[in-house]
C-alpha cells in the first residue's frame, strides 16, 4: 500500500509538472550529445580545471593564484576533486548537475509569471543557448565556474525570494539569504542584488536570514 501511495504521489507530480519533466528530459539528451564536444579546454580555460588541483597541493588563491572571480567555485571543485578525483570527467558531472539545475530554475522563475508553456519556450530557448553550446560558453562545461555557480545560486535565491513574498514563509527567506551569499562567494557581479535581499532581511528583522547570508562568504 505504502509503495501504491508513492507511485501515484509520483504520477501527479509528473502530470502536474509535465512542461518541466519534458525540460529535463531534452536536457539530459543534449547534454548526452554535447558533452565533451568542444575544442581549446587548454588554451581558453584550462584555468578551471588547473585551480583546484594547485589549491589541493596547497596553493592559495589570490596570493599563488591570479584569480578575478570569487573563491567559492574553486574551493568547491577542489572539493569536488578530492572526492571523485582529478579529472574531467569530475567536472563534466558537476555540469550535468548544474545544467539540469539552471534550466530548471529559470522555468520556475518564469511561471510565477507566465504561462507553463511559456515558461517551457524559455527553458527550451535556455537549453539551446546554454546546453547545446559546443563554444566556451556552455552550462556543462563554463569557461568561468565561477559564472556559473553563480549563476545557478543566484536564480534559486530569486525563486526563493518570490516564494517568500507569494507565501510569508519565513524559511524561503533564509534559504534565499543563504543562496544570495552563496552567489556574491563565486562572482561578486551578484552583489548588488545579495544586498537588496540582506536589506528585505534587515527590514523584516529576520536575524537568522541575516545570518545565513554571511554563512557561505564567511566559510570560504
Amino acid at each position: 500500500m505504502h509503495l501504491f501511495v508513492k507511485f501515484c504521489n509520483m504520477k501527479d507530480f509528473f502530470i502536474e509538472n509535465k512542461f518541466l519533466v519534458l525540460l529535463w528530459g531534452i536536457t539530459i539528451l543534449g547534454l548526452f550529445i554535447f558533452v565533451g564536444h568542444y575544442s581549446g579546454i587548454l588554451i581558453d580555460f584550462g584555468r578551471e580545471v588547473y585551480y583546484p588541483q594547485e589549491i589541493l597541493n596547497g596553493k592559495i588563491l589570490y596570493k599563488d593564484l591570479f584569480n578575478i572571480y570569487g573563491p567559492l567555485a574553486y574551493q568547491f571543485n577542489a572539493v569536488l576533486y578530492k572526492i571523485f578525483g582529478i579529472k574531467l570527467s569530475t567536472l563534466y558531472g558537476a555540469g550535468i548537475f548544474t545544467s539540469l539545475l539552471t534550466v530548471s530554475g529559470i522555468y520556475l522563475i518564469a511561471q510565477k509569471f507566465l504561462s507553463k508553456f511559456l515558461s517551457f519556450a524559455i527553458g527550451f530557448f535556455t537549453i539551446a543557448i546554454g546546453v547545446t553550446a559546443t563554444s566556451i560558453f556552455n552550462f556543462h562545461f563554463p569557461y568561468s565556474w565561477a559564472v556559473m555557480y553563480g549563476l545557478t545560486a543566484f536564480l534559486y535565491s530569486l525563486y526563493f525570494l518570490l516564494k517568500y513574498w507569494d507565501e510569508k514563509n519565513t524559511k524561503n527567506l533564509y534559504l534565499s539569504s543563504f543562496l544570495a551569499g552563496i552567489a556574491i562567494t563565486c562572482k561578486y557581479d551578484f552583489l548588488l542584488y545579495a544586498l537588496i535581499v540582506f536589506a528585505i532581511s534587515a527590514k523584516e528583522k529576520n536575524w537568522k536570514a541575516i545570518v545565513s547570508f554571511f554563512i557561505a562568504p564567511i566559510l570560504s
